[in-house]
């Protein structure tokens, strides 16, 4: 599970670590603290040239194509157990979602629901005593909520949004579409594609996996540095090139992996929909 590599900061830069995007960095809640420092490396290729956020977005949207383990955490991916699965229209599977079954309004209200009720309810996270989600949705599904026209869909939003919140004492916020029913919507390209019910291996690339999350929906666990230490992470820094130059390294043992208790995602709901570019 160790990840090494290096980079080098021409000389006259800080040296310093870059702070973490903002998924990790506004939701502590939501991945525990200790992907954030993940997250850093993971973006500045301290460690692998994944792309940030698609470590955790495989895990939680379960994309089981994904093989390569560099993108998954070092984790396999295991895909949305039954019960927290929503289906645009009347598919029940992504194969099954055709241009008609596009992202609306009632589906973040179907996706809520799947978290408070049951057994196994999706733990809130709270901002100011406020229990709210987070749904994060592909550009994609995103314009088709804009544009949809029908009475009660993204106005609905609009007039609603941040209502009574201040946003500036709140960074998860930052970069927020909007807040609907106590989900506050939130946009990635790397919200993954669809995957084939018969396959787990073929993706349907006509779908995108929007997915609510509440608290601890994803976790990360360290080993040791290899000293006694209970640092993260070891940390070297060099001069080259006659001092002009100076590289960083960083590595260190981790994994990240979806959460599940009794058989059932513990802080995820997927919602699948037909997804395409705007022609």
């Amino acid at each position: 599970m160790s990840n090494d590599g290096s980079t080098t900061i021409p000389q006259g830069s800080t040296g310093k670590r870059p702070e973490a995007p903002s998924f990790a960095k506004a939701n502590d809640d939501i991945v525990s603290p200790a992907w954030k420092h993940a997250a850093v490396h993971k973006r500045t290729g301290f460690g692998t040239s994944a792309p940030k956020l698609k470590v955790c977005f495989n895990q939680v949207c379960g994309y089981t194509p994904q093989s390569n383990t560099k993108f998954t955490g070092l984790n396999a991916v295991s895909g949305p157990t039954s019960g927290r699965r929503i289906f645009a229209g009347s598919a029940s599977a992504d194969e099954g979602l055709t241009s008609s079954d596009t992202f609306t309004l009632d589906l973040i209200d179907k996706a809520k629901e799947n978290a408070i009720v049951g057994d196994n309810m999706v733990r809130p996270i709270r901002i100011k005593g406020q229990k709210k989600y987070v749904m994060f949705l592909h550009p994609y599904q995103v314009t088709a909520l804009r544009t949809n026209s029908s009475s009660g869909q993204w106005l609905d939003i609009q007039k609603a949004a941040m209502a009574g919140i201040d946003a500036n004492n709140s960074p998860i916020y930052t970069g927020a579409l909007g807040e609907y029913n106590g989900v506050i919507l939130k946009t990635s390209q790397d919200v993954t594609q669809g995957v084939n019910s018969s396959s787990a291996s073929t993706a349907v690339t006509t779908v995108r996996r929007a997915v609510l999350l509440g608290a601890q929906a994803a976790c990360c666990a360290y080993g040791g540095d290899g000293r006694g230490s209970s640092d993260k992470y070891r940390w070297n820094e060099e001069l080259l090139d006659h001092k002009r130059k100076l590289e960083v390294s960083a590595w260190s043992i981790w994994g990240c992996k979806k959460t599940v208790f009794n058989s059932a995602d513990f802080g995820t709901v997927v919602v699948s929909t037909y997804a395409a570019a705007a022609s």
